[in-house]
């Protein structure tokens, strides 16, 4: 399976982008833990993938960003816009009502789902979109 993940450098840029429309400072607060967000969806144990498909990488993306809290702020707008631009480069598309997002992102930062409800979450919201990354 082939996975375009995300890199330190593109979710700093996304935080940066939300601080400019947002109107909030962008920072990083521990590089440690924007590293561990990168590191977590390509996490392996003796060789086999931790996340074995696109959609629970993309919920535990979500997951560390909002649990580790690497910015001084936007943190959870910045793991929504990571886990929807992490799909889309994977050939899903997120879609959902404003709402559900912020009850999501709300659950996630305060730890009460773990990576398999945001997946469930993700099952319902996601579908293959039309543009398909080559393999």
């Amino acid at each position: 399976m082939l996975v375009r993940y995300l890199s330190r450098d593109e979710i700093e840029t996304l935080n940066k982008y939300l601080a400019i429309k947002h109107g909030f400072k962008h920072a990083v607060l521990q590089n440690g833990n924007l590293d561990l967000c990168v590191e977590t969806p390509q996490r392996t144990l003796f060789g086999t993938e931790l996340y074995a498909d696109k959609l629970c990488k993309a919920a535990a993306l979500m997951k560390e960003i909002s649990k580790l809290h690497p910015f001084a702020a936007g943190n959870k707008r910045t793991a929504f816009l990571a886990t929807t631009v992490f799909l889309e480069l994977n050939g899903y598309a997120l879609s959902c009502e404003t709402q559900e997002a912020i009850d999501i992102s709300l659950k996630t930062a305060q730890c009460v789902c773990d990576i398999q409800e945001i997946n469930q979450w993700l099952k319902k919201y996601t579908r293959r979109s039309q543009w398909q990354p080559t393999e």
